[in-house]
């Protein structure tokens, strides 16, 4: 019988931790592409939350873990302490963040389609291109306007939730393949 203690063996047990917080992390993204903002205080509460459940994530994961420990709690620590800025400061803060994002879009957006027309002819260089497109187009549409980009931000940290949650139930599935050949090693 061989006996396997690694870093490896331990992270792959978790796999179901990573599964339902995937499952979590899609239902809160759909929830917020749902969820019609009535104020901006209510922005505030969900974006706060949403980095406060990052945070806390982060930092289950980095407990459990024994490779990299620091770096997950650093990131957990950081997320925790951001979500409570937001919670504490939201008014400012959102105003902030969206601005910030209205002008990231655009600049992704031109580096994103100068780096397309520099690859042009590589395979799926057009995918840069459309990307590149959509975040010009939208940058610029949400930089006008103090309610588009707040729009734009909930829309954002939607798809940043349901794009983490599938990588995570990603991630379960194949911890779970590195689970099972393990284990079939282990007898």
């Amino acid at each position: 019988m061989i006996v396997i203690r690694s870093p490896i063996r331990e992270i792959a047990r978790l796999w179901w931790l990573y599964l339902v917080a995937g499952v979590l992390w899609i239902l809160f993204g759909m929830w917020l592409f749902s969820y019609r903002v009535g104020s901006l205080v209510a922005l505030a509460v969900l974006i706060g939350v949403t980095m406060i459940f990052s945070g806390l994530t982060e930092i289950l994961v980095g407990r459990a873990v024994p490779i990299f420990r620091w770096l997950f709690l650093l990131a957990g620590g950081l997320s925790l302490a951001g979500g409570a800025a937001i919670l504490v400061w939201p008014g400012p803060t959102l105003f902030v963040i969206a601005v910030f994002l209205s002008w990231f879009l655009v600049i992704t957006g031109t580096v994103h389609i100068i780096d397309a027309f520099a690859r042009m002819g590589a395979s799926y260089w057009w995918l840069r291109l459309v990307q590149g497109v959509i975040e010009l187009v939208l940058g610029g549409w949400a930089h006008g306007d103090h309610v588009r980009s707040l729009l734009v931000l909930v829309s954002v940290a939607g798809a940043f939730a349901i794009v983490r949650g599938i990588n995570a139930i990603y991630a379960a599935f194949e911890l779970r393949q590195v689970d099972e050949v393990v284990s079939s090693l282990t007898g």
